[in-house]
């Protein structure tokens, strides 16, 4: 059985079931709808030349500094890279996908611009 990911209804017991026996997710029709719209109002937001906070501008005291149009792409990728840290042994794969779950259910609201 697949479970449904929405944004909102996602349930303990899901998790469990996602991390622990590796149940396949998939988001409904309305969450992909959303992460559609979503995106497209940014590079729309984008396109225009508005300024958007760590996108195309700097993080931290470099928040007025201007990420060159040319660069957002490799910035992005750096301001990721730049916060892949850990310490230790990898956690354990049950971990990890039911962050990554919880991840994916947030974005499902269609919020965060992401693809």
């Amino acid at each position: 059985m697949t479970i449904a990911i929405d944004g909102s209804r996602l349930t303990a017991d899901s998790v469990v079931r996602v991390a622990r026996e590796s149940v396949p997710v998939e988001l409904t029709t309305a969450a992909r709808e959303r992460l559609a719209a979503g995106r497209e109002a940014f590079e729309r937001r984008l396109s225009a030349g508005e300024v958007i906070y760590g996108v195309n501008t700097g993080i931290g005291d470099l928040c007025e500094t201007p990420v060159d149009d040319r660069e957002i792409a490799r910035f992005q990728e750096d301001l990721v890279r730049s916060h892949a840290a850990g310490v230790g042994e990898p956690a354990p794969v049950d971990w990890v996908r039911g962050a990554m779950l919880c991840r994916i259910n947030l974005h499902a609201h269609g919020r965060s611009g992401c693809r």
